[in-house]
């Protein structure tokens, strides 16, 4: 399975949110590729991408968001990018699963609001880990669910070229 996993690398933090997602990132690890793990290294970098470097660092990472299958998301934290990403995922139809501290402020209406997000509130890391296991599991099994309804149409469209 792979991941995308989104999360503010830039500005205040409130809470351990660094420690988070590195226990996140790794916990996911578990589960297959995550495929934008240089977040990790691009925190508390304060250096900006160079100007010539930003349509390369886009288009590589919504590349990434097209080829995962889960959307992971630390939104406690206010972000432009993760909000885009966000975004980016639902057009492509991508579950995705929003954490947010229960120490921060109010999530944007905006997030919470949509039903088409799964958006929870977490106490610990621990817990957190806990909620991405389930939603890993849970969309594992749509999944499968979807794959095989696939295999019964694409049989039944061959059954239709060869007449049986």
């Amino acid at each position: 399975m792979n991941f995308y996993y989104a999360s503010s690398i830039n500005g205040f933090k409130p809470h351990d949110i660094n420690n988070i997602n590195k226990k996140i990132i790794t916990h996911l690890k578990q589960y297959g590729l995550v495929l934008n793990e240089d977040l990790l290294e691009e925190e508390g970098n304060k250096e900006r991408t160079p100007e010539h470097m930003n349509a390369e660092v886009h288009n590589q990472y919504m590349e990434w968001l097209k080829k995962c299958d889960i959307v992971i998301a630390e939104v406690s934290i206010p972000s432009l990018g993760v909000g885009y990403e966000i975004g980016r995922a639902m057009e492509d139809g991508k579950p995705v699963l929003c954490l947010f501290h229960e120490s921060d402020e109010k999530l944007t209406a905006m997030i919470k609001g949509c039903d088409a997000l799964h958006c929870t509130e977490y106490k610990s890391s621990e817990e957190a880990l806990q909620i991405i296991d389930n939603f890993i599991k849970r969309n594992d099994e749509d999944t499968k669910k979807v794959k095989s309804v696939k295999e019964i149409n694409s049989e039944s469209v061959q059954n239709l070229i060869t007449g049986k």
